[in-house]
């Protein structure tokens, strides 16, 4: 079910219309004659209408990844908010309506977000209208296209979607706590990111879900657009042996050398270097010495009590007989800490 959320102009007025009509495209009526001969219905400019089907179609396309995969796709009765606003996207997976019982504190705190920063007590009748309808992704753009727009739109869905996959294996109690620590005001973050420098209570939920829908997201992300590009930290091979780079770069090659999402502690890289072949880059340069795990067997390692890289390290280990001495080097490699 994805619901408009425009905050354009005077959105305090439009709200309440955007969930009573929603967002729709009107094409006509159809018949089955047009349909046999290939009536196309195209969205080609970056409008409401082709954001919201473009968003509905990464939920589709999510369900069958999942499938193909062997793990849990995002849960039924998924509620995503398609956010059309002024300023640059953002999104995020607070799993509001799945989660039983959610502090008023942590809902305001997101509506604030949603509200690009306006005090939400300033507008009770819309907060008691969201309330009523609690997001579980919210997905922002601005209202301008963007380089490799299409692709990296659904590799962001995708990411979201695999948060909502993990809430399946992590259950409501992690994902409070992960919610706090996401939400957390880094004012003066100095580790090169928007999510602070992960020595906070709960952090080590944010490393495990942030590193996990990152990999999934840009995984499935590959499947649909091959050629596809992202805004990446990835490894690079300097005189120094320095590996902190941001570059927009292929899907594939940030798969495979990108070592951390925004912040160096939340180790994107693992989960790749865990399914490869041993050494298939020379950037590795010797270090992957393991893998041949599937996405089903790095998706069943999480569950409620898998809240930091270690705990993942070890559940890794004794799950599947991997050398710990060979996966110990892999999360070393990717700044998730030596845990043996």
């Amino acid at each position: 079910n994805i619901k408009p959320l425009n905050t354009q102009g005077a959105w305090w007025l439009t709200i309440p219309l955007q969930f009573i009509v929603g967002t729709v495209h009107i094409h006509g009526w159809v018949g089955a004659c047009q349909m046999r001969n290939d009536v196309n219905i195209e969205f080609r400019t970056h409008k409401q209408n082709r954001y919201w089907a473009q968003l509905l179609h990464s939920v589709s396309l999510h369900d069958g990844y999942c499938a193909a995969d062997g793990i849990r796709n995002a849960p039924d009765r998924l509620l995503m908010y398609a956010h059309w606003d002024d300023n640059y996207g953002s999104a995020s997976a607070p799993m509001l309506g799945h989660i039983s019982s959610t502090p008023y504190s942590l809902i305001l705190q997101l509506f604030t977000g949603l509200l690009n920063g306006d005090d939400p007590n300033n507008h009770p009748n819309i907060v008691r209208l969201l309330n009523g309808i609690l997001s579980d992704i919210t997905i922002k753009t601005g209202s301008f296209e963007r380089d490799r727009y299409s692709s990296r739109l659904m590799q962001t869905a995708f990411h979201e979607l695999g948060h909502a996959s993990h809430f399946r294996r992590a259950g409501q109690g992690y994902w409070l706590d992960f919610i706090r620590a996401t939400l957390r005001n880094h004012p003066d973050d100095q580790c090169g990111g928007g999510y602070g420098c992960g020595q906070n209570p709960d952090d080590g939920n944010v490393g495990i879900g942030e590193s996990w829908a990152e990999f999934i997201g840009t995984n499935h992300a590959l499947r649909n657009h091959i050629d596809g590009q992202k805004n990446s930290r990835w490894r690079g091979l300097t005189t120094f042996g320095g590996w902190n780079f941001l570059a927009l770069i292929r899907f594939d090659d940030a798969l495979e050398r990108e070592p951390w999402f925004f912040n160096d502690w939340i180790a994107t890289g693992i989960y790749n270097d865990l399914m490869d072949v041993a050494n298939v880059d020379p950037f590795e340069n010797g270090w992957d010495r393991t893998g041949g795990l599937t996405i089903r067997q790095l998706y069943e390692a999480f569950g409620p009590d898998i809240d930091s890289f270690c705990e993942y390290e070890f559940e890794i280990i004794n799950r599947y007989g991997l050398n710990m001495l060979d996966v110990d080097e892999i999360f070393i490699r990717n700044r998730a800490g030596g845990c043996l």
